[in-house]
């Protein structure tokens, strides 16, 4: 079987390898085998979730660390990944959930569902999502007002929550999904510890995959320095005293600062914990108090009463440091006419071992001694294993060592541009 599956990797690479990114019909992929455990197949029909999750997981693997988009999946998987977050989603938070939660993705989304449900024959489900799918079409000023909670529920959507259910309550979507999956010409059920190498080689077989990492990898800078509150976020960091760089961006929750409920989100830094609170005129970098607490199980279910009762939540401490919102648009202007993202991932591209960024943290922006625009940035790198800096400017960009800031490469304008054009957004197929 693995033979087979090196043959596929090999022709799906011989068809890319002499042309630039394609449309996604001109990758024939036909013949991809849908990979399961074999266990997971043995389990049904007596338990449909095991077949229906490894799908789930093939699909999430092939897009995630292969880099296929959704076109050069298998439709049957494709569509049964979709068939279950929809039920899914509704059975956590309803029709208007899936719809906030979907976001730009709803058409397909939807198109996928709704070729499941024809092709399993799941009338009644169908019927529902039919009738669901027509006042999505009528209704786009409704669509956008859905957030799946109270103040963001559209009331016939809570009537198509309720037909749902009535007809799950009979029946299992899962269940039928797993049953549709079990029909697949193309599945292919390895021994369990196959599983993971036949997928990696069904995702080194992509010959756009390392474009197409490059292009998300940009993006994802991008987002950092020109994207807001982030950008915001992360210049605040870079002006707050002791300097600390963001290792990792945590979860928002509100919490009370000065006498006011503020969303404050969680900074992981060189030195520790810290909060950014969010107003609507800046961003403010507090110190996060931790306190002494007991230890607690791995597993919070298996907390004694006394243990949680003693528990203290982090505090705001005292403030490091601040960055208007008027100032931080300022700098992600300058990201975003420098073209400081794709300069950052083309001075680490030419390192010997180029690393991955964790996080940036924006030090300074504006105007330098030679009246340039431009931007110096703290990186941290590898799982915050190394960090480095860059400063970037109108003329070009410099890749510096910490924290002796010896020059380790130098780009151009004409090159940062041309990388810039060669890995746009807008060169992936969706």
């Amino acid at each position: 079987m693995l033979k087979a599956i090196a043959r596929l990797a090999s022709s799906i690479r011989a068809r890319g390898s002499n042309s630039a990114e394609p449309p996604a019909e001109s990758i024939d992929l036909s013949d991809m085998p849908i990979i399961v455990a074999q266990s997971a197949l043995e389990a049904f029909p007596e338990d449909p979730h095991p077949l229906v999750g490894a799908v789930i997981d093939y699909v999430n693997v092939l897009t995630s660390q292969g880099h296929f988009n959704r076109r050069e999946i298998p439709v049957l998987a494709m569509a049964a990944y979709h068939a279950d977050y929809y039920l899914a989603q509704v059975n956590n938070g309803g029709h208007s959930q899936f719809i906030h939660n979907s976001g730009a993705n709803l058409p397909q989304t939807t198109a996928d569902i709704l070729y499941c449900l024809t092709e399993m024959d799941a009338e009644e489900y169908l019927l529902v999502f039919r009738i669901f799918n027509e006042w999505v079409q009528s209704h786009p000023d409704d669509v956008a007002r859905q957030t799946g909670f109270d103040g963001g529920r559209a009331a016939r959507l809570d009537e198509l929550d309720d037909m749902f259910y009535a007809v799950e309550s009979d029946g299992s979507l899962r269940e039928m999904i797993a049953a549709w999956i079990s029909t697949a010409p193309n599945l292919l059920a390895l021994p369990d510890a196959q599983v993971a190498n036949a997928r990696a080689r069904l995702c080194a077989a992509n010959p756009y995959r390392e474009m197409r990492d490059r292009i998300l990898r940009i993006a994802g800078l991008d987002a950092q320095v020109t994207g807001q509150p982030m950008a915001a976020i992360s210049m605040a960091a870079g002006v707050a005293q002791p300097l600390a760089a963001i290792t990792r961006v945590g979860n928002g929750s509100y919490q009370e600062v000065e006498g006011e409920e503020l969303m404050c989100v969680t900074l992981f830094t060189t030195a520790g914990k810290r909060w950014a609170a969010l107003t609507d005129e800046d961003v403010v970098i507090y110190d996060c108090v931790e306190h002494d607490n007991p230890e607690m199980p791995s597993d919070p279910l298996e907390a004694t009463m006394e243990q949680i009762s003693n528990w203290k939540a982090p505090e705001i401490g005292e403030e490091l440091g601040s960055v208007t919102l008027a100032q931080a648009g300022m700098a992600a202007e300058i990201a975003a006419r420098t073209k400081a993202a794709a300069a950052i991932d083309l001075m680490l591209s030419q390192l010997l071992q180029p690393p991955r960024v964790d996080q940036v943290t924006i030090r300074s922006a504006g105007k330098g001694p030679d009246d340039e625009d431009g931007m110096t940035v703290l990186l941290v790198l590898n799982n915050a294993a190394m960090a480095m800096s860059a400063v970037i400017g109108e003329n070009g960009a410099s890749l510096l060592s910490e924290p002796d800031h010896q020059k380790m490469v130098q780009v151009t304008r004409a090159q940062i541009d041309v990388h810039a054009a060669e890995n746009a957004i807008e060169k992936l197929v969706g």
